[in-house]
């Protein structure tokens, strides 16, 4: 990791760093409640939401509009890990399959 990536040499120490990232994680957490809770969308829909997200991040960076932006970004966060848990869900459901009754193969989930 750089010093940049870590924030040497800005004055921001190991401690301040792990501060910030715990901040950020828990603000991700929180968005991926909230989008349980307002947001039913089907799996299929996961790369159409993503781009759209994306495409927001774009207009804010380009707009010059700091707070929409990093409330975007962790929107964003927040479906890719949406994203992250239903695969992760899959591999489980098809592992679960396998240890049943030991012939499903894992192309038959796809």
């Amino acid at each position: 990791m750089t010093s940049e990536a870590t924030g040497e040499g800005k004055g921001i120490t190991a401690e301040e760093l792990q501060f910030i990232w715990n901040d950020i994680a828990n603000e991700i957490i929180e968005e991926r409640k909230y989008q349980d809770k307002r947001h039913a969308f089907p799996y299929n829909m996961m790369m159409a939401i993503l781009t759209e997200k994306v495409g927001k991040v774009a207009y804010a960076y380009q707009e010059s509009r700091d707070e929409y932006l990093r409330d975007t970004l962790i929107q964003t966060a927040a479906v890719c890990i949406r994203w992250i848990e239903h695969l992760k869900k899959d591999v489980h459901a098809i592992k679960l399959a396998r240890d049943t009754d030991g012939v499903m193969d894992i192309e038959e989930q796809q």
